[in-house]
């Protein structure tokens, strides 16, 4: 597969702005409400990191299959391996730490699978859930070509997407507990499907949207602005929302774009370019893992962390450097990558490619 230097530094971006939003929400929310103005607005700013890395899976999809033909079998062991058997070991992890917390999300007597079903066992699960049922419909949609085909396929993926967030999400009611539990939350594909259609356009039209996003990054800059304006004002911090919301399917293919922007801009910086890159090449194992680390960091003795805004910045430094050292680590393992999917080494950007 062909490397794209800048879609590690973007999905670097993406994976900080998660863990902004986890450790505001688990280190400074006390009964449902940050109460720092500032950390709240960091919260909700950083909700557009999921999105982006909704597209950017979709992205590596679907450019994996633009130089060889798409083979099933090898898609689906490769995903199982790199998904699958990750999803089932964290879960089992994070139900194992939430049992001995005494913390769990459901009450007691919740039969375990459920966890395993809706992606439950932590607040981030669900996303490698709906990462599995974009694996469902890949190959259903791989196919499409550019032009008519995919811009129709993209708009009416978000019109779909909109329509379910704005009636379907809540109302639909089945006979079946669990499945009426799962469609309803943010773990449902069609909460995402605009941002999934928007990667695949992105790795079709990959030269030709950098191409416009470089030669008018002016006119990009001037609308990022505007939309950031826009964000900002529409943030209420006593009623905080989540990245599944109709927003994003605006904002989220102009960030994409500032992000295309902001690649150009380091990759010049070959210190801070391969710091992001080892981030970005790192980004679904700190996915996984630095949750756990914030219960860790939780538990530490005789130290203010909990509800106390002065420790945010050093908070995130550590929980950010930990998650990355302990992917490091996890990757020297035998076996490794059926703990966390880690790109190969051959992938991993060096000085020269950044110096071209």
């Amino acid at each position: 597969m062909k490397y794209y230097e800048e879609i590690p530094i973007i999905r670097a971006v993406a994976i900080m702005l998660v863990l902004c939003i986890h450790i505001t929400a688990q280190l400074y929310n006390s009964n449902g409400v940050i109460e720092n103005s500032i950390l709240a607005y960091f919260n909700q700013i950083s909700r557009l990191g999921t999105p982006i890395f909704a597209v950017i899976s979709a992205f590596l999809f679907t450019s994996s299959t633009l130089k060889r033909k798409f083979d099933l079998t090898y898609f689906v062991k490769s995903r199982f391996t790199k998904i699958l058997v990750p999803y089932i070991l964290w879960t089992t992890l994070y139900i194992i730490l939430r049992t001995l917390f005494s913390n769990p999300y459901y009450p007691e007597g919740t039969p375990i699978i459920k966890y395993y079903l809706l992606g439950s066992a932590e607040i981030h699960l669900y996303f490698i859930l709906l990462v599995i049922q974009f694996y469902i419909l890949f190959p259903f949609v791989h196919k499409l070509k550019k032009g008519t085909p995919l811009i129709t396929a993209y708009i009416i993926g978000t019109i779909i997407n909109v329509i379910w967030l704005h009636y379907g999400k809540g109302s639909v009611t089945f006979h079946n507990e669990t499945l009426n539990t799962f469609v309803n939350s943010k773990a449902f594909i069609l909460n995402w499907l605009s941002f999934f259609f928007l990667g695949i356009c992105y790795a079709k039209y990959y030269k030709e949207i950098n191409d416009v996003v470089l030669k008018h990054q002016i006119y990009f800059k001037i609308i990022g602005i505007i939309l950031f304006m826009d964000l900002i004002i529409k943030i209420d911090i006593t009623h905080l929302y989540g990245a599944t919301n109709i927003a994003n399917m605006i904002y989220i293919p102009f960030f994409l774009a500032l992000l295309i922007i902001f690649y150009n801009h380091v990759k010049n910086y070959t210190f801070l370019a391969r710091g992001l890159t080892v981030i970005g090449d790192y980004s679904m194992g700190i996915y996984l893992i630095h949750v756990l680390l914030i219960m860790v960091y939780r538990q530490i003795p005789y130290i203010n962390i909990v509800n106390n805004p002065s420790t945010f910045v050093i908070s995130y430094i550590i929980i950010l450097t930990f998650s990355v050292l302990s992917i490091y680590c996890i990757s020297k393992l035998p076996f490794s990558s059926y703990i966390v999917p880690i790109p190969s080494k051959k992938k991993i950007i060096n000085t020269n490619q950044l110096e071209k």
